[in-house]
């Protein structure tokens, strides 16, 4: 028995799909008979009609947050650490005391200096009392005028010493008030960088913590040489709405905070062509930090009278986004459109729709261009 040609048996199925594919279409075109039973009802679909406002348009970029104030805690003076006063990551107040190094060194340290103050004061006191003796003296030709200029030279060497002791008792004091280590800021101090015990200040100005203060915050982003000269206008900081923009978190779709342009660049990036922009975040809660990623919208302008859709009602497909409407013969049919930027559930639409077509907002989720959403007949034999 000869075997079927494998080339044969395909084409047959291909009809075979191709007819069952058309009769699948006509059912969905026209719902079938069920016994018993007029023709089952087409599903009422009511058209949404597009509205029409001003809406701002946006360019979008990407941006990173950074710290309104960063401090590094560093140690001043040499000595090992005895106190530690913060809980790692706890919020810290300006004047809290966070460090103490061992004060021993540097009270020995003023002890002397005061000492060393003390004695300079009364070396210029006795020189003082000579220079006015030998003064007075000199006018009735008691002493040599060689005498009164050794008595001045010891005057004036003496309270060059005192200068010198005075500048080493503030020494002496400042030293001792580095070993208490306060806050010089308000903000988020992080962990500490060396355990109580250990020697900081010996060969350098060890690292012990670093606070950040984040309320408020700024956003860094850069922009392009060209979208900085064709948006001049409308990147001042000025105050006015177009200079408030918003950013969403890595994640978010919805650009729901707002901050406000403090700072452009004077100078541009040659390497990327960029120059950089600055705005400042209240941060109200303190919930984002310092090297966070953000996705931005900065106003450029304003489109008068643009056409907005539901954002749900656009479908895509290989042909691009499209809304579902009907046209007078009550047929469904595809209306490509250019979509524009989301604004509060809304879309706008660039291209291919006007104000007075309708579209299917809801519903669709079952039709297709070229159904026919026309009442089912109720005449005999239709």
């Amino acid at each position: 028995m000869e075997k079927p040609n494998k080339t044969k048996l395909l084409l047959v199925a291909g009809v075979i799909l191709i007819l069952l594919f058309t009769v699948w279409a006509m059912f969905l075109r026209r719902p079938p008979m069920m016994p018993g039973m007029g023709q089952m009802p087409v599903p009422e679909i009511e058209l949404t009609m597009p509205i029409q406002q001003d809406v701002i348009e946006y360019a979008e970029f990407t941006g990173t947050t950074q710290a309104f104030e960063h401090v590094d805690i560093r140690a001043r003076v040499k000595g090992f650490l005895n106190t530690i006063n913060f809980e790692d990551g706890s919020l810290v107040k300006q004047g809290d005391l966070l460090f103490e190094i061992e004060p021993d060194l540097y009270i020995a340290r003023k002890a002397q200096a005061e000492a060393l103050l003390n004695a300079a004061k009364a070396e210029v006191d006795r020189t003082k009392s000579d220079l006015e003796r030998v003064t007075k003296a000199i006018e009735s030709n008691a002493v040599s005028q060689q005498e009164l200029t050794a008595k001045q030279a010891g005057y004036d060497m003496a309270y060059a010493s005192l200068l010198a002791a005075k500048a080493q008792l503030k020494t002496a004091e400042l030293d001792l008030g580095y070993s208490k280590i306060y806050s010089p800021i308000d903000g988020i101090i992080s962990q500490n960088m060396v355990d109580k015990g250990n020697l900081v200040g010996a060969s350098e100005n060890t690292h012990l913590a670093t606070i950040v203060n984040v309320k408020p915050l700024y956003i860094y982003f850069d922009i392009s040489e060209s979208f900085f000269l064709k948006r001049l206008d409308n990147l001042k900081s000025d105050g006015s709405d177009l200079n408030i923009f918003r950013f969403a978190l890595a994640g978010q779709k919805d650009f729901d905070k707002k901050a406000v342009i403090d700072y452009i660049a004077n100078t541009v990036d040659q390497s990327t062509g960029t120059i950089s922009i600055r705005g400042v975040y209240d941060n109200p809660e303190g919930d984002l930090l310092p090297g966070m990623y953000v996705k931005i919208k900065i106003p450029v302008g304003i489109r008068k009278n643009a056409i907005l859709v539901n954002d749900r009602a656009i479908r895509t497909d290989l042909g691009g986004k499209y809304l579902l409407s009907i046209d007078r013969n009550n047929i469904v049919i595809r209306k490509p459109i250019r979509a524009g930027q989301a604004v509060d559930g809304m879309r706008v639409v660039t291209k291919g729709l006007d104000l007075n077509q309708g579209y299917i907002e809801t519903g669709f989720q079952n039709l297709f261009p070229g159904m026919d959403m026309s009442p089912p007949s109720t005449e005999p034999g239709k």
